[in-house]
């Protein structure tokens, strides 16, 4: 073996200052990254304090399982008050869905809508007073509201079901409906004064 050989194997041995500083920092820059990984791949995801996951349709059943609507005379009251605040800005079709079944039953959404369309049945408020609660009956009286509220009332039906209470207009606000055809509806309330066209 030659000498330069020989001095190049016994200087691969030595610790020179560059191999210090590699041996030292190498360790101390690696220590941070390393920890950070772990750390993140060890860590399981946020949820609840009892480990369990909330899932979508968990949520959903909590939320359908509360009652929409308060089973008092308070809440009939506040919900005939929304039906006739729909039905006097021209929402029919919502009108319809808070209808007892039996109206709807009878009465197809479309003929509803649309009678009440032609009829231009909206441009009024109305004012909702008297609430009497009988189990899941709530009778309420209905009448214009301002200056007209002297000129007539009528007392309106609401059912408790399913959560929410329904309207069940009386035989008479029934009747102009059974006359089948939409244009027919809107004669028939044309005559009991409940359309503001005069065409």
């Amino acid at each position: 073996m030659n000498v330069l050989n020989e001095e190049a194997i016994k200087g691969g041995n030595k610790l020179t200052p560059q191999r210090w500083i590699g041996a030292i920092l190498l360790p101390l820059l690696c220590a941070p990254v390393l920890a950070a990984c772990g750390s993140a791949s060890s860590t399981p995801p946020a949820g609840p304090a009892d480990g369990h996951q909330a899932t979508p349709a968990a949520t959903t059943q909590a939320t359908q399982s509360a009652p929409a609507e308060a089973e008092t005379a308070a809440g009939a009251k506040a919900a005939a008050q929304t039906i006739f605040e729909l039905y006097g800005g021209g929402q029919y079709s919502a009108v319809w869905q808070d209808m007892a079944p039996g109206f709807r039953a009878e009465v197809p959404e479309a003929t509803y809508v649309g009678a009440h369309q032609q009829c231009q049945s909206s441009g009024r408020s109305y004012q909702i007073t008297s609430p009497v609660l009988t189990g899941s009956t709530a009778v309420v009286t209905v009448s214009l509201a301002g200056a007209l509220a002297s000129l007539a009332s009528e007392p309106e039906v609401l059912h408790y079901v399913g959560g929410q209470w329904l309207w069940s207009p009386s035989a008479q606000m029934r009747a102009p409906y059974k006359a089948g055809s939409v244009s027919a509806i809107v004669q028939q309330l044309k005559a009991q004064g409940l359309c503001q066209s005069s065409g």
